[in-house]
């Protein structure tokens, strides 16, 4: 399946599949399709944003019908739609933004920011996500507490997790970046977008939260992979350089990494 939106370069290995037949029965109960409620699912899942072209790419059906179940999304209130480059007028496709609490609330991630009013280069970073999960089939994990309970059923310490302590609080809150993780029983697939076109110090920041946590699932026997994810050719091409480049400059640097660390990217599959 071609992705509508985004360009995926780095393949991902097997479709991650795990058992989302709860969330979609409590939407059903609510009166959604199985379709309807497995694409809410996925997209509540991963940035709350999607185009009518991967609704259409996901369910192999028509613009004309992927049109119409985005307008009745709107039509029961649990969605609006914007242009999603608002200066090209009529010539712009609309991004649907699911804003609903109570499909939150169903799928016990009501306290996640994705219900928010987003800058646009979220925008185009959630739909970039969205891509690639629609284009590689499967589950993969978005919420924050998903990702954190997978890593408990897999033994790795939270305190090898990429975490934040915030001043004034005694509460960690995890995977910051948000981005969409995998899992299909040997391989661990961890998913990157940067936040603007090209940029540079992003992938050596998130790189670099994640090397305890990739330490730890090498040392429990786990593959790690890295799935890069880009907005056309131009970036595929600058992001791939950029994490080649990271890997190579940090295995040249004792100071940077220890030996143990510059084994454990050279294991790291792009």
């Amino acid at each position: 399946m071609p992705c509508p939106f985004g360009q995926r370069f780095i393949p991902a290995g097997r479709p991650i599949v795990t058992d989302a037949t709860r969330d979609i029965a409590a939407l059903i109960e609510d009166g959604w399709s199985a379709r309807e409620s497995a694409w809410m699912v996925q997209v509540c899942s991963h940035g709350g944003v999607f185009l009518r072209s991967q609704l259409a790419a996901s369910w192999g059906c028509s613009e004309g019908a992927a049109r119409r179940a985005t307008q009745r999304f709107v039509a029961r209130k649990i969605a609006i739609e914007a242009p999603l480059h608002p200066e090209r007028g009529g010539r712009s496709p609309n991004v649907c933004h699911v804003r609903s609490r109570r499909i939150y609330r169903r799928l016990a991630i009501e306290h996640v920011h994705d219900r928010r009013l987003l800058a646009r280069r979220f925008v185009f970073r959630r739909l970039l996500c969205l891509d690639c999960v629609v284009d590689q089939g499967g589950r993969w994990h978005g919420p924050e507490m998903a990702k954190v309970e997978l890593f408990d059923r897999l033994k790795i310490p939270r305190s090898a997790l990429p975490q934040r302590l915030f001043p004034g609080s005694e509460q960690h809150r995890y995977f910051q970046a948000k981005l969409p993780i995998a899992f299909d029983g040997d391989t661990v697939s961890f998913m990157f977008t940067p936040s603007r076109p090209r940029e540079r110090r992003s992938i050596r920041h998130w790189a670099r939260q994640h090397m305890r946590l990739w330490a730890a699932l090498s040392a429990r026997g786990y593959r790690v992979r890295v799935v890069g994810v880009a907005g056309n050719g131009g970036d595929a091409d600058s992001l791939r350089r950029r994490l080649a480049l990271w890997i190579e400059a940090n295995a040249q640097e004792p100071a940077g990494l220890d030996d143990g660390e510059r084994e454990l990217l050279a294991a790291v599959e792009r």
